[in-house]
């Protein structure tokens, strides 16, 4: 994982590889900015609220808005992704929803 803050604001990007098991489902969350995801190995399945769900595959991306409630996980496979998040400084990257 990297971090950089974003001079002049309160906002930093991380850039991150995570590894989800396959079968594995996060329960509802939401970050504090934007997040992008980059599948690179394995489906991808993503859930935002008022949004259809979605299935990626290798190659696909996504843009998750500032704050949407949403969950995720993995098919039958393990997963891969590079992702990007734009979020406010010194707040937990994720956060439950009950």
């Amino acid at each position: 994982m990297q971090r950089a803050d974003i001079a002049g604001t309160n906002l930093e990007v991380i850039y991150a590889t995570v590894e989800i098991l396959a079968g594995a489902k996060a329960p509802r969350l939401t970050h504090p900015g934007v997040s992008i995801a980059h599948v690179v190995e394995g489906d991808f399945w993503l859930h935002v609220d008022g949004q259809p769900e979605r299935v990626m595959h290798p190659g696909d991306s996504s843009t998750t808005p500032d704050r949407a409630i949403h969950t995720e996980g993995a098919l039958d496979k393990p997963v891969k992704l590079n992702t990007v998040c734009v979020v406010e400084k010194g707040q937990p990257l994720a956060s439950p929803v009950p």
